[in-house]
């Protein structure tokens, strides 16, 4: 059918020779490439080649000029729009993305590998100017918001995956499960936290980070979300993890420096009306919720119930360095004319609520009905009336016409005469 060649065009059947060609040299590219990927991958099973192959490259890369042409050339290569384009396209490829997922996972089975790499890892760490240039690629690096926003969005996407998360808390947990991990962790963490250059870092990083009102709606958002809060419930329930943040609070609070600090940064956070206004809010919107003060009646309860904890109560406020503390802060307090008319419409507006009445009167009465309480009580009472400085204070208040008047017209208002004050108040 085909013998006569005059009747096929000379271009279409230069096109379809050309066509067979280039799938023949693909085809002969593709069988080449696997050819030789798999002759390597037998040489790198082999310990002696493995062994002298790994030796070779660190000689290359332990020579600066063989480092600094490598640089130079992948510098280059990367600078080329085409090259980032053809890596980029190679990189998003599913396929390309699994088998690299494969080999590494493949690779990391290996403890060998681990440890050569983890060794490796803490070598480079370990040197200055390492650091110093990671740290300046790094920076450089994300400090393009673009580069921020597609990382952001690559780890979105990947946290938002169950099975993900799941394994992710399965390696946390084994990790911090470890006492020489969690050790480790420990001495890493303080090593770098007394380091001056890495606080102010830190500290700068954070306050930057929760002036971003994105972040502090994100963060808000998930401190309202119910699956959220009733893990950190069931978190906060645990005796193992209570016992836990106690010693390491107790350890923190033991040091007088720690403990001017987070004194110093309170008052500040106190002096600015914003956050001031924010955490009464809360608080406020706390208290009106029924459940809200269940559970915390609850707790108190069962933390009062405790004799161990009534103890160290007992123990803290026997403290005079923690009673002169709170004696102190109490009179600078209520020298504020501010502190003393909020405090007095706050306890007014409590006082006109029937219902916070009767409950203070039941509770009073229960607590009152204590022999051990009362006894306790009076006693408190006659070393207070035995104390000098308190009688001298008493005498001052009482001589002071401005409080004769309040109290005048409180007794007037509460519909008892002065003569009821108590003896171990007026003398």
């Amino acid at each position: 059918m085909y013998d006569d060649d005059s009747e096929v065009d000379p271009l279409i059947a230069a096109e379809f020779s050309l066509e067979l060609a280039m799938e023949f040299i693909e085809q002969e590219e593709a069988e080449e490439f696997q050819r030789r990927s798999d002759a390597g991958k037998r040489r790198w099973e082999d310990p002696f080649l493995r062994a002298r192959y790994t030796a070779g490259l660190i000689l290359f890369w332990a020579d600066p000029e063989f480092r600094k042409r490598q640089s130079a050339a992948i510098k280059a290569a990367f600078a080329d729009p085409e090259f980032r384009e053809r890596n980029k396209a190679m990189r998003n490829d599913p396929e390309f993305r699994k088998r690299l997922s494969e080999s590494a996972k493949a690779r990391f089975t290996d403890p060998e590998v681990r440890k050569r790499m983890s060794e490796q890892s803490k070598a480079q760490w370990a040197n200055p100017e390492a650091r110093e240039r990671m740290s300046e690629i790094l920076k450089a690096y994300y400090a393009d918001p673009e580069v921020r926003k597609r990382m952001s969005e690559i780890l979105k996407a990947y946290y938002a995956d169950p099975e993900v998360r799941k394994r992710m808390s399965e390696i946390a947990k084994a990790h911090h499960a470890d006492p020489e991990y969690r050790k480790r962790q420990s001495e890493s963490s303080k090593a770098l936290w007394t380091d001056p250059e890495y606080h102010k870092r830190m500290c700068a990083s954070l306050k930057a980070a929760w002036a971003d009102p994105e972040l502090k709606e994100r963060m808000k958002a998930q401190r309202d979300d119910p699956e959220y809060r009733e893990r950190m419930r069931a978190l906060w329930d645990d005796p193992e993890y209570r016992k836990r943040l106690s010693e390491r609070s107790k350890t923190l609070c033991a040091n007088p420096e720690y403990r001017e600090r987070m004194s110093e940064s309170i008052k500040a956070s106190w002096t600015d009306p914003e956050v001031r206004k924010r955490r009464i809010d809360g608080l406020k919107a706390n208290g009106a919720d029924p459940k809200v003060r269940k559970r915390m009646s609850e707790r108190m309860k069962a933390s009062w119930s405790d004799p161990d904890f009534r103890k160290r109560q007992k123990a803290l406020y026997a403290n005079p360095e923690v009673k002169k503390r709170h004696s102190e802060s109490l009179r600078a307090a209520q020298a504020d004319p501010e502190f003393r008319k909020r405090m007095s419409e706050s306890m007014k507006a409590h006082h006109a609520d029937p219902e916070y009445r009767k409950r203070q009167s039941e509770s009073m009465k229960a607590y009152n009905s204590d022999p051990e309480v009362r006894k306790r009580l009076s006693e408190k009472a006659k070393a207070r009336c035995a104390d000098p400085e308190f009688k001298e204070r008493n005498k001052a208040m009482r001589a002071d016409p401005e409080f004769r008047k309040r109290l005048s017209a409180a007794m007037k208002a509460s519909g008892k005469r002065r003569s009821t004050i108590p003896l171990a108040i007026t003398r």
